[in-house]
């Protein structure tokens, strides 16, 4: 699982665990008990602080008892759900983790949910459908630093806009399904991964709307990926982000000038542009740019 997901995903996604099949978590009995089964699955599943107290776990197919049990654990602060499989149940458990900081979800309707934990200041929504009603839930999250919403995008007009609120935050992920191998999004509705329909038409924002992320002032890291109205034009607006320190373009309309546009940015230090080199052969170019130099890397798409 972990594998095909990373290359989907590429640059974005977090160390995750095993596969969408598995029924590990059925009949936990309790915290412990959950733990010991994580560890068993994956070594990266469980962290624990300095105190020894647990505080990250990772859940790939989380049910509602595992959720239950983990909102009554006040030593976790980060959670990981790739697939989360409950009922309101588990859903208002979640609800319940009010010590969370971070979230990674891939849970359709979820938002309503997560919309409660306004103390979050780390989310990553990856490859979970948005659509236009999911932003009044997404905007209450005022405290977010970094905000992970690739490949979800259904999101319509005004949506970037809205958005702008974040003035807290330092990284932005956003993207929409883009052009996905075959093998891939099939695993993915196989194994129940409803969010990957999106994949198969998925809507650009407004062009006018990039505009909007030049409010986000304390920006530092930006990734744009399968946006093919983002082009040169909009790329110069981001000269305004004083703060921003790297950036990432893939699958957008930039063309072959897009170092020069970005070395006049006040802060950039480091950028990467993915281009097409040979449509046929289904390959890009990723353009590196560091201030004061240009390097090149030839990779297959999507990888």
């Amino acid at each position: 699982m972990l594998a095909i997901l990373t290359g989907l995903a590429g640059w974005i996604l977090p160390a995750a665990i095993c596969g969408a099949d598995t029924n590990y978590l059925n009949g936990v009995r309790d915290f412990s008990d959950l733990v010991r089964r994580v560890e068993m699955e994956s070594r990266d599943g469980i962290r624990r602080n300095k105190d020894g107290a647990v505080e990250f776990v990772a859940l790939d197919v989380a049910n509602d008892d595992s959720l239950i049990l983990i909102s009554r654990e006040p030593s976790v602060r980060a959670l990981t759900c790739i697939w989360p499989r409950c009922t309101d149940r588990g859903m208002s458990a979640l609800e319940q983790m009010t010590n969370l900081t971070s979230l990674v979800i891939v849970r359709t309707n979820a938002l309503p949910t997560v919309s409660k934990l306004t103390q979050l200041r780390t989310l990553n929504l990856m490859c979970t459908r948005m659509k236009p009603a999911d932003l009044p839930c997404l905007i209450k999250l005022t405290n977010l630093e970094v905000l992970d919403v690739w490949g979800t995008w259904e999101m319509g007009t005004n949506c970037i806009s809205a958005m702008t609120n974040f003035t807290h935050l330092r990284k932005l992920i956003i993207g929409g399904g883009g052009d996905r191998r075959a093998d891939s999004i099939t695993y993915f509705r196989t194994n129940g991964y409803e969010s990957a329909t999106n994949w198969d038409g998925w809507r650009n924002p407004e062009a006018g709307e990039f505009t909007a992320l030049t409010n986000l002032t304390s920006l530092e890291e930006l990734r744009i990926s399968s946006f093919t109205n983002f082009g040169d034009q909009q790329l110069r607006l981001l000269n305004s982000l004083p703060k921003l320190k790297s950036l990432e373009l893939k699958e957008t309309r930039v063309s072959k000038n897009w170092s020069n546009i970005v070395s006049h940015f006040p802060a950039l230090t480091n950028a990467v542009a993915w281009l097409p080199v040979d449509t046929e052969e289904n390959t890009i170019e990723a353009h590196k740019w560091v201030r004061n130099s240009v390097v090149k890397q030839t990779e297959p798409n999507g990888k």
